[in-house]
């Protein structure tokens, strides 16, 4: 009899239909980066919490999502979005202050790009600020300034949000057809210990490679080669900006 009922079980266990082998195709999926000005925006997509912009969700399914936005000090937002498969949807959204009586708001700062030496700046028909180069403090709101350089005078009108920097780029457009060229902050591709500024001096030894240039000079000596780069090394604030395309080479 107890042979019976173990052929019995065996033969119920094998006509249960089992769940599909893993390895079918997949399902189509995309990814959701979401920035806010201002940053710092807690972020729920579908009723889940994902994080704090800039955040960004990958491997969520194609098509239309829910996306609810909050910060302290601004209005709640909700907006869909659609993802597709393959690239990220990018998706950029502005929130609105809520300003209450006696409520405490946090300041912004703004910052001059592309200033000429001796350029004068004023914010608000105030007094000229004592170094434009710098980042300036600022309360939120839309400010007016006015530029003096050799070439004469300019106005600028400019939106300033609480705990974020708005850069105000000075510099003329490009000619069609033409590449800009472009610096950025050693700092931000390379260790401390890899770079080094004596006076207008500069040297590199990174990854291999070792550079010599000068402050201002487009031209320089890469591994015992002179190279020239579409923009020379300079100090601003007191950092190291280097050529983009020198960064790029000597980090790879």
């Amino acid at each position: 009899m107890r042979a019976l009922w173990v052929v019995l079980a065996l033969t119920i266990f094998c006509c249960v239909p089992l769940p599909a082998a893993a390895g079918g195709e997949a399902s189509p999926t995309g990814a959701l980066y979401v920035t806010t000005l201002p940053a710092g925006a807690d972020v729920w997509v579908d009723g889940t919490y994902v994080g704090r912009t800039p955040v960004l969700v990958d491997s969520l399914s194609t098509g239309k999502h829910a996306l609810t936005l909050t910060r302290a000090g601004w209005a709640e937002r909700e907006v869909d979005v659609d993802v597709a498969a393959g690239p990220t949807t990018m998706s950029s959204l502005r929130l609105t202050q809520v300003v209450r009586p006696g409520a405490h708001v946090a300041m912004g700062s703004v910052a001059f790009a592309g200033l000429p030496a001796g350029a004068r700046v004023s914010i608000d028909a105030n007094a000229a600020v004592r170094d434009p180069h710098e980042t300036i403090a600022l309360s939120p709101g839309t400010h007016v300034a006015q530029i003096e350089t050799h070439d004469g005078k300019a106005t600028r009108t400019f939106a300033v949000y609480p705990d974020t920097t708005t850069h105000v780029l000075l510099a003329k457009a490009s000619v069609a057809g033409s590449k800009p060229a472009v610096v950025a902050p050693a700092e931000e591709f390379l260790p401390a210990d890899a770079y080094h500024v004596d006076g207008k001096k500069v040297t590199v030894n990174y990854a291999g490679h070792s550079v010599v240039a000068k402050i201002g000079d487009a031209s320089m000596r890469y591994d015992g080669v002179t190279v020239s780069f579409d923009a020379a090394p300079s100090l601003i604030a007191g950092r190291l900006y280097l050529p983009l395309a020198l960064l790029v080479r000597v980090s790879k």
